[in-house]
């Protein structure tokens, strides 16, 4: 072969290496400026609520102490998100289950749950669809997803796999109760302001029940009392009476007096969502403090609080906090 030959050959080879030097180059580059997914530790902290922070995930207990945060990076399809709302915790503190978005989307876009179990990576729950918060069963092993077909029960750990569900309740959409004797959910309705109302329906005998103008149900752990956000604050509703729910707290729609409070329909609109402490005694929410609307979607600006259910006593637990959730301790079987 003449040397001419081997010049010819070489060139384009080199150039080939030279191109391929170049792409590990910039594919570095663009990895350097990539946030890596976080690994949990290996517990998380024990305290008696988590929240969405301005650092993530927020940690503490009712009154306020040990307080803490954890941010959460994980890969999407997409690309990376880190920007949690509504997380919930098991009360073994082995897993967390977030909804996973980015901090321009409006929070209350149907968003993919995210599990992140201790000491490992967050894995996202894709197969379970688009939700709006996790809803976990009494064990705590078992959460229930909307579908298009109704309410379906999976066990936690089939984040990230193929598995059937346990259960789909065909055609019912909701928030089953912790007995699994009921179902809260909101309907529509065609007043285009007060348009949500609650309702609850008997798992096994179908009958229903509109509880009354509102949204964002939350059961108590003995499936007894039903929590939602109503036209101007706070209700409680005891679904073995017939009495008429109660208003607990008075919380007007800060923003909009046009408005129900519990219209979130915009972005400066981040109406309280409620959660109960494993006694009943208590709930807990998050309320505007701001004083510049496009400032409700911020966790810097709304506080913490917690709230005496029978003297209506409403107690700051801390500032700078969203979507607070009262972790329950793990049933007994």
């Amino acid at each position: 072969m003449k040397p001419s030959d081997i010049s010819s050959v070489q060139k384009p080879f080199c150039l080939l290496l030279l191109l391929g030097f170049c792409l590990i180059l910039v594919g570095l580059a663009c990895s350097a400026g990539t946030p890596a997914e976080t690994r949990a530790p290996e517990i998380f902290p024990g305290t008696d609520l988590v929240f969405t922070s301005s650092k993530g995930i927020g940690f503490v207990n009712a009154d306020g102490s040990d307080r803490s945060s954890l941010s959460m990076t994980t890969k999407m399809p997409y690309g990376m998100e880190n920007q949690i709302w509504r997380p919930v915790i098991t009360g073994d503190d082995r897993a967390l289950i977030v909804k996973i978005g980015d901090k321009f989307e409006h929070v209350y876009a149907l968003k993919e749950l995210v599990l992140w179990k201790a000491g490992e990576l967050p894995v996202p729950c894709l197969q379970w669809q688009a939700q709006q918060m996790a809803y976990l069963s009494a064990n705590q092993q078992q959460i229930f997803i909307q579908t298009k077909q109704g309410t379906a029960r999976y066990n936690l750990s089939s984040c990230g796999t193929n598995d059937a569900p346990i259960e789909t309740y065909d055609g019912i959409l909701g928030i089953p109760s912790p007995d699994l004797q009921y179902i809260a959910s909101v309907d529509e309705l065609d007043d285009p302001r007060h348009n949500r109302a609650v309702v609850v329906r008997d798992m096994e005998s179908g009958e229903t029940q509109v509880v009354g103008e509102g949204n964002y149900p939350a059961w108590s752990r003995d499936s007894q009392w039903l929590a939602y956000t109503g036209p101007d604050g706070i209700y409680a509703f005891n679904v073995e009476t017939d009495i008429q729910p109660r208003r607990v707290i008075f919380y007007p729609n800060l923003f909009d007096e046009q408005y129900p409070t519990y219209f979130g329909a915009a972005p400066w609109r981040i109406p309280p969502e409620v959660s109960w402490s494993p006694d009943g005694k208590w709930l807990v929410y998050h309320k505007w403090v701001g004083t510049d609307y496009n400032t409700g979607i911020d966790p810097s600006s709304n506080t913490i609080y917690k709230l005496d259910i029978e003297t209506g006593e409403e107690t700051e637990i801390i500032d700078h906090g969203m979507y607070p959730s009262w972790r329950w301790p793990v049933e007994e079987p």
